[in-house]
């Protein structure tokens, strides 16, 4: 498990917030995710937009839609990490469905980008 993650459940409460990739655009995500770091959060965890969430409530439904309907992707959400990574160390657990990273993202691939040393 990467350090920061443990060091971050070491604590008797971590700061976790969550936002959907996307919504309402990657470069407003980005701003986003820098904002919860200032904002003392020990891990962010990144909903990657998927066609099919019944799961979820209306919200992040809604946000899963927009993020879509604004052309996010697997890959370009892998892309926006990549260019966090170079400001920021801050741990990024996904929430996303596999079938939907498959469909997007050959599993070779997938694997590749999320692997420890990949983006996430």
């Amino acid at each position: 498990m990467n350090k920061k993650i443990t060091e971050a459940f070491a604590k008797v409460k971590a700061f976790i917030p969550f936002v959907t990739c996307g919504d309402p655009s990657l470069d407003v995500t980005e701003k986003i995710v820098y904002a919860m770091e200032e904002a003392g959060a020990d891990l962010i965890e990144l909903g990657i937009p998927f066609s099919d969430p019944t799961a979820e409530g209306a919200v992040i439904q809604g946000a899963n839609l927009r993020a879509l309907s604004g052309g996010v992707t697997t890959d370009k959400v892998f892309d926006m990490v990549e260019k966090i990574r170079k400001n920021s160390s801050i741990p990024f657990p996904a929430k996303g469905t596999y079938p939907a990273a498959v469909r997007a993202v050959p599993t070779i691939a997938l694997y590749k980008r999320v692997v420890p040393g990949g983006p996430l």
